[in-house]
């Protein structure tokens, strides 16, 4: 149970491990991975100390591996571009986290707080969230950010565990 007093193992189980997958699907050019092990195990130490950092870093990274235009420098920018875009803002067409968060959690949030006797808070003027809500939303996202990425960076390793093992026998990432 976390903080809002919601269950989220089966948000996880369920949402978190499709849109992981989902993710990685567009992200897995092929059989290489596109970026190195210490990058994933960087990636996940991020999302669990500094929820709010993640897309920083992410965008980060792709500019320094658009700035090496080595080979392999593309599909690695285009990770981090992939993971800065499922972590901003939500875009027509495009799965992001807070997509997410706002159809499945977001919802069992406030019937919480209203069903505990707080105001009803969780109603809008039209279509534009409250402040209220979007306090919700930011808090939301900083429990579940490190919940995805804990999932993402092992399903990554477990896709990738015989070229990361063959990389850092050779004293690669």
């Amino acid at each position: 149970m976390n903080r809002l007093g919601l269950d989220l193992d089966r948000f996880c189980d369920d949402k978190l491990g499709e849109a992981a997958e989902q993710l990685f699907g567009k992200i897995q050019t092929g059989d290489k991975p596109p970026v190195g092990r210490t990058q994933i195990y960087g990636l996940r130490q991020i999302a669990e100390q500094g929820p709010s950092k993640v897309k920083e870093f992410a965008e980060k990274q792709g500019e320094r591996a658009e700035r090496r235009r080595s080979k392999g420098a593309l599909e690695e920018k285009e990770f981090w571009r992939k993971i800065s875009e499922f972590l901003g803002p939500e875009k027509k067409g495009t799965l992001t986290l807070e997509e997410l968060i706002k159809q499945f959690l977001m919802p069992a949030a406030e019937a919480l707080e209203v069903g505990a006797g707080s105001p009803e808070q969780g109603a809008t003027t039209g279509s534009r969230p409250t402040a209220h809500q979007k306090t919700m939303l930011e808090q939301l996202k900083k429990e579940v950010i490190p919940l995805f990425f804990r999932r993402f960076c092992v399903h990554y390793c477990h896709v990738f565990r015989n070229q990361l093992f063959e990389s850092a026998k050779r004293g690669g990432n």
